[in-house]
């Protein structure tokens, strides 16, 4: 029989895969060079508006060690900030960057450093990475089949508008771990910058988060003879904690020391 459903991007029928989560429009897009803003819940599309699907890249992810909850953290539009990331390559090589902005309405506009955002330094978006939006944290439950949005507000954690995209995750025990990183033009956009780490209880607590400008790019997190373990790279001078480095050389005067809360 002719199965007529239809067709959910990732899923795989013949194989019973299915989708337990699928990114959903969360921003309002004005036209090229006009500020962009979350779509709230239940929202008509304003005029001369089109809604577009940022939070659609899964950069981060992991299970809690008891299997109930699998959680990720998101990269916003990695078409853009992937070609960001590598505009120096290009331009070592002798080759003109691609970073021109375009407007696709089947995927999400390209602006690097034109956009609103970046024009008027709006965290995370930074020149040519300037079409780098806050990043987002959910929690899925596997019993339930539902996906909630943990995503810490401005009151828990103020510089989270700094990170670029959350790039590691893991869990030991009843704590979980997302580690980001912070725009940086030194290293390409998505692959250097500040590590900011969060942390939850497995119900979905939100626990606190540290900043270490002593280190940047952080990768995968694994358990070793019970303890978690993550890689790291290490900014090139400037003691633990002192926010000196590669990573903060260039940015404003106190962008690499600010608040911090520790984890308990």
């Amino acid at each position: 029989m002719l199965d007529t459903r239809p067709v959910v991007p990732g899923e795989d029928r013949r194989n019973g895969v299915t989708v337990a989560a699928q990114a959903q429009p969360d921003r309002w897009w004005f036209g090229l060079g006009q500020p962009t803003r979350p779509i709230e819940a239940g929202e008509g599309a304003p005029e001369g508006a089109r809604a577009q699907t940022v939070q659609g890249y899964v950069w981060a992810f992991t299970a809690d060690e008891a299997q109930r909850s699998v959680w990720w953290g998101t990269v916003s539009n990695a078409t853009a900030g992937g070609i960001a990331t590598l505009a120096g390559e290009f331009a070592g090589s002798g080759l003109t960057p691609p970073v021109q902005p375009w407007d696709d309405p089947d995927t999400v506009s390209c602006e690097f450093a034109s956009s609103y955002n970046a024009v008027h330094d709006i965290p995370p978006a930074q020149s040519v990475a300037g079409d780098a939006v806050p990043v987002q944290v959910w929690q899925y439950d596997i019993a339930s089949g539902t996906a909630t949005n943990r995503t810490p507000d401005e009151d828990q954690c103020p510089d989270l508008n700094r990170v670029v995209g959350l790039r590691a995750a893991g869990s030991i025990g009843d704590v979980v771990l997302l580690g980001g990183i912070e725009t940086a033009l030194t290293g390409g956009a998505q692959a250097s910058g500040v590590v900011m780490l969060l942390a939850y209880h497995v119900d979905g607590t939100f626990l606190g988060w540290q900043r270490f400008p002593e280190w940047d790019n952080i990768k995968n997190f694994v358990v070793a003879d019970g303890r978690l373990y993550f890689g790291v790279g290490l900014a090139e001078t400037g003691a633990p904690g002192s926010g000196s480095g590669p990573t903060c050389a260039a940015r404003p005067a106190g962008w690499c020391t600010g608040s911090r809360t520790p984890v308990s």
